[in-house]
């Protein structure tokens, strides 16, 4: 199993987490989560210009004593993981099932909408689909509903001129039973390493003690959000009957939530609790 140290969340990702349900975040609780978490202040700052320069957040006072407000309606956490961990939640209590059919996913734009052909690529991935052949998806549910619902704006918009088809049965170079075509089309090991990570970062975590203030607080909640959402995007997160025998993740996302409603019980109003509340 993996031994890597513990991944340390993203300055954008720490700023992010800070905003409040009213859209501000505290400046002060900002720099002091990144000192707690041993990352330098001066990625933080370059973090906060570019929400500015990108119109998403709008700085008001200087330093540690100002505050952040932002701009836009939409939540920062990344809905695509709170997705995500709401589809793990469902096919480990059985209410998301597989109904047998594959779909193929594809879509052509000329040389001029690279953008946008890079851009759907990234998402379709990131939202469980594998290259099957060049400018061609497959996936075991339809990818339109969650990318009308996940992506960001400038993906949204190009769901309707996807092609998207649904077959029972499905030969890859031979290969058509559906468990070996998973093993043959998804890979698991670079997932599984993420979940010992992951689940490490639990069994290490020494929860939300009440001696200890927001900013501590803040800190181990993130060291622990962190790892487990890397993994969650590294998932295939596939039907059971199609998983290897070995592959669970079953006992790590208990392990996960039981830590998390800790936090989420005693964190207050931020960003940061809300993304893996088990409602979401």
């Amino acid at each position: 199993m993996a031994t890597e140290p513990t991944p340390l969340p993203a300055p954008r990702t720490i700023v992010e987490m800070c905003f409040d349900s009213a859209g501000r975040a505290d400046l002060g609780l900002v720099y002091g989560v990144a000192d707690a978490l041993g990352v330098a202040n001066q990625p933080v700052r370059l973090a906060i210009r570019r929400l500015e320069s990108a119109g998403e957040a709008t700085q008001h006072g200087r330093g540690r004593g100002g505050v952040l407000e932002r701009t836009g309606s939409n939540p920062f956490p990344d809905p695509v993981a709170a997705g995500r961990l709401r589809r793990a939640r469902g096919l480990a209590d059985g209410t998301v099932t597989w109904d047998g059919n594959w779909r193929l996913t594809s879509f052509s734009f000329p040389d001029e909408r690279r953008a946008d052909r890079d851009a759907l690529r990234a998402a379709l991935t990131r939202l469980g689909c594998v290259l099957l052949a060049p400018g061609l998806y497959l996936s075991t549910t339809d990818p339109r509903a969650p990318l009308s619902h996940y992506a960001p704006p400038a993906v949204r918009r190009l769901v309707g001129e996807l092609i998207v088809a649904e077959v029972t049965k499905l030969d890859v170079a031979g290969v058509s039973d559906p468990a070996a075509l998973v093993a043959r089309l998804w890979s698991f090991a670079e997932a599984g390493d993420a979940y010992a990570i992951a689940d490490a970062a639990v069994r290490a975590d020494a929860g939300p003690h009440s001696d200890i203030g927001r900013i501590e607080h803040a800190a181990r909640a993130l060291r622990l959000a962190e790892p487990f959402a890397r993994a969650l995007a590294l998932d295939p997160l596939l039907p059971p009957e199609l998983v290897p025998a070995r592959w669970s993740t079953r006992a790590i996302h208990a392990r996960f939530s039981v830590a998390w409603d800790r936090y989420v019980e005693t964190g207050g109003d931020l960003e940061l609790y809300r993304q893996f509340k088990r409602e979401v």
